[in-house]
């Protein structure tokens, strides 16, 4: 199935899943071009795969549709958009991360995680903290 084929069928599908007419769903589409909403014709254009929507309308159709414009265009099966995580934990529980190229391994994540528990458990001053967590800074490549 062709890209425009699958965005075409999934874009139905959930219009259809909202109850929606291409009308209701063309006008709930406000783009800086058409701020009264898309023309009913350009939507069907992209059910049937003879259009493409530029990414500014892919954005808004998402947002409509509460799904990802990666769903839309087949770049992932999951409608759900994923939203970040702003748990702190979670996130670095969760991937790999690095420093200037310099990968942290699981014992500096867990070092982290310690630091910012402290942090945001007992509210103490940077002095307290630099006690308790001697670690020496380092900015622009020098130790401060």
């Amino acid at each position: 199935m062709s890209h425009d084929a699958k965005f075409g069928e999934r874009l139905k599908s959930l219009r259809d899943k909202y109850r929606l007419r291409q009308l209701d769903l063309a006008l709930l589409v406000k783009t800086e071009k058409y701020p009264n909403g898309i023309p009913k014709s350009t939507l069907a254009g992209y059910e049937n795969g003879f259009r493409r929507p530029n990414f500014e309308t892919l954005v808004k159709i998402s947002e409509v549709l509460n799904t990802s414009a990666d769903y839309l265009i087949g770049a992932t099966d999951d409608p759900s958009p994923a939203k970040p995580t702003k748990d702190l934990r979670k996130l670095l529980q969760s991937n790999d991360f690095h420093i200037d190229g310099k990968v942290l391994t699981n014992d500096n994540l867990k070092f982290a995680i310690e630091f910012l528990e402290k942090l945001a458990v007992n509210q103490k001053n940077d002095d307290e903290i630099a006690k308790e967590f001697p670690v020496d800074s380092i900015k622009n490549g020098e130790k401060i």
